[in-house]
């Protein structure tokens, strides 16, 4: 209707907080509706969330979203996806007077460091200064764009929050009001931070930075800890500072080599651990350490050298997520059986051969990952996961999928890329294909890689 008569006022009981506004439908949506007067005037006003998701170099969008940053001063949240580097330094220039905004969150377009690059050191320095004007920033979130933090962010007092990539860290870097830090370097080049001014942080990422191992134990409010140190040393040093964090929750140190953990690293030291992500690291087996954390619900351990799972995986009852991507396990347990509130599992590029019958009794299951082993054979069992939205078999050998399975009532997503060439025409694949599941079950050279596997 207000396309019709931009006069028409739009009844305060339908004004919207938030406008989310998503590729492909942009042109129509915004020439029409966000340009006119009624929108301008009742909608864009009353706005306080702005999430933008579009293509990368789509002008039109990107002065319509300009605008709308002009004319939305109530505005406490920004999050824009995908966007290219000089729209993103507009939209700085236009945040000033958006004395409301409490978060910003911005994800560059693939490609853009070449545009970042490129505008080094005097322009992206110019308006990197301005983000650090916007004082009442609780979240910032700047990640596909690489540049050095300036000491002006010490004006940012009131912020809480931050994630970045950075190729300098200022001197005396400190930010007494931080929870949450979450930094990463893209370069070679020697970046330290000095952790003792952030003894108020509940979480703390660091990839490719460097501290001292020692200053953990002014950190002793984390409840959140992940590290990808380059330095293998250093990551062997961490260890011993570690029983200081009591209050650990969360622990990732992942892709440091390591081969062992120590004897006192148990749930005795860190009774509120219920995260643990070892990914990207050399262990041969699940160590005993970890089969001791019982209340855990996250278990990552992607990319070591794992060959089996250990039966004592079913004293983690708990357990919620298990991710033990590309690893080298031939088979799964059957005592997988009583890990009954497993919601995700995913043990894909691995030399799985048999889907045990007892995976039927994981009934909380959401999605099951078992790409690239060398399962023949679906059990039957499988149509008692009445919770199953997703399951990818795709890189096997299956020629025959079980017509149980068109019991799967949730399922949303089915991929069965390169098996057998019978299994397209199977019952199950037409029954999901009218049932409107996502089925994809072309076979592709990708079997190449099978192949490659064997010969290894």
């Amino acid at each position: 209707r207000m396309e019709e008569d931009p006069t028409f006022y739009l009844p305060e009981e339908l004004w919207i907080e938030t406008l989310r506004l998503l590729q492909g439908e942009w042109p129509r949506f915004l020439s029409k509706r966000l340009v006119c007067k009624a929108w301008s005037k009742y909608v864009i006003v009353a706005l306080t969330r702005l999430e933008v998701f579009w293509r990368f170099g789509s002008a039109g969008l990107s002065n319509s979203v300009l605008k709308l940053v002009d004319e939305a001063p109530n505005l406490e949240s920004v999050t824009i996806r995908r966007v290219d580097w000089p729209v993103f330094v507009k939209c700085v220039d236009r945040m000033q007077n958006l004395k409301e905004l409490r978060l910003l969150d911005v994800y560059g377009a693939t490609g853009t460091d070449s545009i970042v690059n490129f505008w080094l050191p005097n322009t992206v320095t110019a308006h990197y200064t301005e983000i650090y004007s916007l004082t009442n920033l609780e979240r910032l979130s700047l990640t596909s764009w690489s540049f050095g933090l300036s000491s002006s962010i010490h004006q940012m007092t009131k912020l809480k929050s931050l994630h970045i990539q950075t190729t300098s860290l200022p001197e005396n870097f400190q930010l007494p009001s931080l929870r949450e830090l979450y930094i990463t370097s893209r370069n070679d080049s020697s970046n330290h931070i000095n952790l003792i001014p952030f003894s108020n942080l509940t979480l703390l990422h660091l990839e490719r930075i460097e501290f001292n191992p020692q200053d953990l134990i002014h950190l002793t409010n984390l409840q959140s800890l992940t590290l990808k140190i380059k330095d293998n040393s250093t990551m062997l040093s961490i260890f011993p500072h570690l029983n200081t964090l009591t209050k650990l929750s969360r622990l990732g140190l992942t892709n440091h080599k390591i081969l062992s953990l120590p004897k006192w690293f148990n749930s005795s030291s860190f009774p509120h651990i219920t995260d643990l992500d070892f990914s990207w690291n050399s262990l041969t087996f699940i160590p005993d350490a970890i089969l001791s954390f019982h209340q855990l619900t996250r278990l990552h351990l992607i990319r070591n050298h794992i060959s089996f799972i250990p039966p004592n995986i079913q004293s983690l009852i708990y357990l919620q997520d298990i991710d033990l991507n590309t690893n080298i396990i031939t088979c799964i347990p059957t005592q997988i059986q009583f890990l009954t509130l497993l919601r995700h599992l995913n043990l894909s590029n691995n030399r799985i051969e048999k889907i045990p019958d007892e995976i039927g009794r994981l009934g909380n299951l959401e999605t099951l990952m078992l790409t690239s082993n060398y399962i023949k054979t679906v059990p039957k069992e499988i149509e008692r996961l009445e919770k199953l939205e997703e399951l990818n078999l795709s890189l096997n050998r299956i020629e025959e999928l079980p017509i149980e399975m068109k019991s799967l009532s949730n399922m949303r997503e089915l991929v069965l890329m390169n098996n057998g060439e019978r299994l397209k025409q199977s019952e199950v694949v037409e029954y999901m294909v009218g049932k409107g599941v996502k089925v994809s079950c072309e076979t592709t050279m990708a079997k190449m890689i099978v192949r490659q596997r064997e010969e290894e």
